[in-house]
């Protein structure tokens, strides 16, 4: 998630910014989000009815949501979770967040 910090919510003109990240289970990997690619979202759901456009200047905070759906609202791949009712580990280790 990217936030302008200025708080946000369904009557607020300052949403969240967010994007999937894809992930491999047991896997190691570099991803490139790139700013065009992430969509206005107020309380982790789309705004469809933000017409703005985010801007990097404005961006102060960056933020890691996790969620069992995407963003346009669907369920994630079964695939990307461990079997149900199987106990497991889970770890996010963010190694770098680079302007590129």
């Amino acid at each position: 998630l990217l936030s302008n910090g200025q708080g946000g919510g369904p009557w607020s003109n300052n949403p969240s910014w967010q994007h999937d990240l894809p992930t491999k289970l047991g896997e190691e990997q570099s991803v490139v989000l790139p700013l065009a690619k992430f969509v206005p979202s107020f309380g982790g759901q789309r705004s469809r009815s933000h017409a703005g456009s985010l801007n990097p200047k404005d961006m102060a905070q960056v933020g890691f949501m996790l969620s069992l759906y995407l963003s346009d609202g669907s369920p994630n791949p079964e695939k990307t979770f461990v079997q149900k009712g199987t106990a497991s580990s889970f770890r996010l280790e963010i190694l770098g967040v680079e302007e590129t």
